[in-house]
């Protein structure tokens, strides 16, 4: 199959009606062939795709166009396709990470009354600790590390620890007798 030298005006491919037809033919049987199930709605979009990528080549080089480069042209349009939908997908995922992430922050009124009236009682629950206690669990409760808390309160290790942990005892025991449980 043979495309006929561009036009003097650079822009433009002829090809013969029969050569075409033919040519559109190949493409719609490679496509079918490489395409996946999934993007069975694309391939009038596949073939186009494929049929301007061997004019714009023929285009550029004057070369005849033999059915293995059709095939490999099809093969090439289907892979970006693919590709090009992936990305698509990876996108709406970032999206829809972003949407859950903003919808985390909007809860019922029950939810939202309940986790006032949790931040309450845990607040009582820690100023009811003993000074030291309060001072440990405290700065737990803010994300340090007991070897921080310790190093922050100048306290020793061990001493630290034991007074975060019975103070996390002491907090869970006055949260369940309040009807918070784990």
């Amino acid at each position: 199959m043979a495309i006929s030298p561009p036009r003097s005006d650079g822009d433009s491919v002829e090809v013969p009606p029969d050569e075409l037809e033919r040519l559109e033919e190949t493409l719609h049987a490679a496509v079918r062939a490489y395409r996946p199930a999934w993007l069975r709605d694309d391939a009038d979009d596949l073939i186009q795709k494929a049929l301007i990528r061997l004019l714009k080549q023929h285009r550029e080089g004057n070369r005849a166009v033999s059915s293995s480069y059709i095939w490999k042209t099809a093969y090439s349009v289907v892979i970006d396709q693919i590709r090009h939908e992936r990305r698509k997908q990876e996108t709406s995922l970032e999206q829809a990470a972003h949407m859950a992430a903003t919808t985390v922050a909007v809860h019922s009124p029950e939810r939202t009354y309940r986790s006032v009236e949790l931040r309450e009682v845990l607040q009582e629950a820690v100023l009811s600790l003993s000074r030291d206690r309060k001072a440990a669990v405290a700065l737990f409760l803010q994300g340090h590390t007991v070897r921080e808390c310790s190093e922050i309160l100048e306290w020793d290790y061990k001493r630290t620890e034991n007074l975060v942990y019975r103070g996390y005892s002491d907090l869970r025991q006055f949260l369940g007798e309040r009807g918070f449980r784990p």
